[in-house]
């Protein structure tokens, strides 16, 4: 996971409605948050990054537009409630085989080998009472292409995760 200093507009983000179990406390209405997932391949990252709905800081462009063809870049733009913070475990990153099928493993972006048709990506919350308006938070994969995932906002479940501060 690569933290992005990406923008996108708040309202704009529509795909992936996020199973939330953290921010609302009960008694309260349940409040909707989202996440956009946009799957970048070699030969769409000049599109998406000249795309009107982003914005991108000159260097991160430069960088991600430089990567190797076989790289397939994964971006995440997510609706982060006010009070809380969201932030980037430490990267820890494999494969595990287990009966002949693949497992891509990272702390927050993963699926199961009995279900590999669903992708799961946390997203790490801690409260923050001194953030009083909800944002978007941004970041990205990093895939090689060889693993020929199906990922789309139709197949990946965005979760929030509480973590103590």
């Amino acid at each position: 996971m690569y933290l992005s200093q990406a923008k996108m507009d708040y309202s704009r983000i529509d795909q992936i409605e996020i199973i939330d179990n953290v921010t609302t406390e009960e008694g309260q209405e349940r409040e909707v948050y989202k996440a956009n997932e946009y799957v970048v391949d070699f030969e769409e990252r000049n599109s998406f990054f000249s795309n009107d709905l982003f914005t991108f800081p000159d260097s991160e462009v430069i960088k991600n537009k430089n990567k190797d063809t076989d790289i397939t870049l994964v971006y995440f733009f997510v609706q982060i409630p006010a009070g809380y913070e969201a932030f980037k475990r430490d990267n820890v990153q494999g494969y595990i085989t287990d009966s002949d099928k693949q497992v891509l493993l990272t702390n927050n972006f993963y699926y199961y080998a009995n279900r590999q048709d669903i992708f799961y990506c946390d997203i790490d919350l801690k409260k923050n009472s001194e953030i009083q308006a909800p944002y978007v938070f941004s970041f990205y994969f990093e895939m090689d292409f060889t693993l020929n995932l199906e990922l789309s906002s139709t197949t990946t479940r965005v979760l929030y995760k509480l973590h103590d501060a």
